[in-house]
């Protein structure tokens, strides 16, 4: 058996040392970086099965060939062995192609010319960001560290409790005894967008006249109009360092305010949702 693991470019390191640091000892699994042989283009949008679809007669691109989470290797113009992902953080269908280096450019050249149907354009790296932070897509290394848990992230399906795993049995402990700190997503209700200072990160979260968080990434965002903010939240007791069990009603029954340069904007807190378009 063969897999793919796709890692973040700031998380390549990291990922390696952990990857080889628990390779079995006798040598039946081998891992090898092939991140310099690929070239990895996005493919997003409403119209992009029918733009994939006309890309290749090999595969359907249907929803039942390619659910959430899926890799198939296809061929695409003159371009062979395409691995294609479903992968989309932006609340629309999409797909990563990874490509071989020396196909990539005439792939792209490919998608663009047949895409002119279905008005397909380029979009910036920027763009991609906000669109992940409006359905509260948190970033390793920005939102997220190797301390955070799939629960308290909120990105336990992800996990299959049903299989063995380094970390199975604290997950399934903290699956029962609940999580003391969960990510949450804040839409600013009384923001003036023209005359008050923007949220960028690190900014207090408060509840009830305490502080229980802090923001870990903000920007504006562009479908919902609106100031959204991403942070670590707490239930503070006053008598450990924990705190209290962050329950999802402790999140969405209490009133929350984010605290920018010294000025408090009230908050409604969401909890987030899986993003499966497929």
């Amino acid at each position: 058996s063969s897999y793919v693991i796709i890692s973040p470019p700031n998380q390549l390191v990291r990922s390696w040392a952990w990857l080889t640091r628990h390779l079995p000892g006798d040598g039946s699994v081998q891992i090898k970086d092939v991140t310099r042989s690929y070239a990895a283009l996005n493919v997003l949008g409403p119209r992009a099965r029918e733009l994939m679809g006309s890309l290749t007669d090999v595969v359907t691109m249907s929803s039942h060939n390619f659910p959430p989470n899926v890799c198939r290797e296809l061929s695409i113009g003159f371009a062979p062995r395409v691995r294609a992902m479903t992968i989309s953080h932006v609340g629309e269908l999409g797909w990563m192609l990874y490509v071989p280096q020396e196909y990539a450019l005439h792939l792209y050249l490919y998608i663009m010319k047949r895409g002119r149907a279905f008005g397909i354009r380029n979009v910036g790296h920027y763009a991609i960001s906000h669109l992940c932070l409006e359905h509260g897509v948190p970033s390793l290394g920005t939102d997220l560290n190797s301390s955070v848990t799939p629960f308290e992230s909120q990105q336990e399906h992800t996990v299959k409790l049903d299989k063995d795993f380094i970390g199975r049995s604290a997950l399934l402990k903290q699956k029962q005894e609940g999580v003391r700190q969960k990510f949450v997503m804040f839409l600013l209700d009384n923001h003036d967008l023209e005359n008050d200072l923007w949220p960028w990160g690190g900014e207090p979260i408060w509840e009830g006249g305490r502080v229980v968080g802090r923001t870990t990434s903000a920007g504006y965002g562009y479908t919902l109009k609106r100031q959204i903010c991403l942070g670590l939240v707490r239930n503070p007791d006053g008598k450990t360092e924990e705190g209290k069990v962050v329950t999802d009603d402790f999140i969405t029954k209490n009133k929350f305010e984010i605290d920018i340069a010294g000025k408090r904007f009230s908050a409604t807190a969401q909890l987030l949702q899986p993003v499966l378009t497929h």
